[in-house]
């Protein structure tokens, strides 16, 4: 079997990957029962060398191979490791649906609480460009901030204040502890693509480092136990347990 590697952005606080879509691509290998090892990305030309096209994490490398997007490398997994299907014909139709508002929707609420909020960005700043030698660390983070800022503004969710988001936030959390409340899983009845999708980013509001969101994600009991259940199938031995 080729050695597989997941390439990613580093570990932040409580979190096994900075990026969601790293944690989504942990957890689909933890699900699978695949052995791999871990890469962290720092250097823009490794990045180039392994997704030259997009230049994006993750990438998944298996023997000489680069499989590049998420959803890309489920169905990469799926084809070539038949144990747990991820992505299943029998799927409600929401499932697919599910999986991509997690990834071009709430994804934009976990952008805004990290970048756009003070309290949030500042400690994540310090935890994410440590490495930078003196001055860049200094430099780059304002640089990467700005740019964040305006996507978030094009994209419409940074024109509002905290408290909108807040209630917005609070809504889709309310939808999804209602449906994890009349099914097992976001999936339906077995654990699948739309848990993965959505996992990391309720994970990533209930970390005790965002602690303007963690609140929302306490409101929802039934939410919280759905968490421990996805991390309890999907751990390995580079993931990080939900507290």
């Amino acid at each position: 079997m080729p050695e597989i590697t997941l390439y990613q952005f580093a570990a932040d606080s409580g979190t096994e990957s900075a990026s969601p879509f790293c944690v989504k691509v942990h957890r689909a290998l933890g699900l699978k029962g695949l052995e791999y090892k871990v890469r962290n990305v720092f250097s823009p030309k490794e990045l180039s060398r392994i997704n030259p096209e997009h230049k994006k994490l993750p990438v998944l490398g298996v023997g000489s191979e680069f499989i590049v997007d998420s959803t890309e490398i489920i169905k990469y997994l799926d084809a070539n490791y038949s144990e747990s299907q991820i992505l299943r014909e029998s799927d409600p139709w929401f499932v697919a649906m599910l999986e991509d508002w997690a990834d071009v929707s709430l994804y934009w609420f976990a952008v805004y609480y990290r970048w756009q909020v003070s309290e949030h960005f500042d400690p994540f700043a310090k935890r994410a460009f440590a490495k930078l030698p003196l001055p860049l660390r200094w430099v780059i983070p304002g640089v990467v901030r700005k740019k964040t800022l305006k996507s978030l503004h094009a994209q419409g969710i940074g024109r509002f204040s905290e408290s909108e988001i807040r209630e917005q936030l609070r809504g889709h959390l309310a939808h999804l502890d209602r449906l994890v409340s009349e099914h097992e899983w976001m999936s339906g009845s077995e654990i699948g693509v739309a848990d993965l999708a959505i996992f990391p980013l309720v994970r990533q509001f209930s970390l005790e480092a965002m602690p303007l969101c963690r609140p929302l994600v306490l409101e929802f009991e039934r939410l919280q136990t759905w968490l421990k259940a996805v991390d309890a199938k999907t751990s390995t031995e580079h993931t990080v347990a939900v507290a």
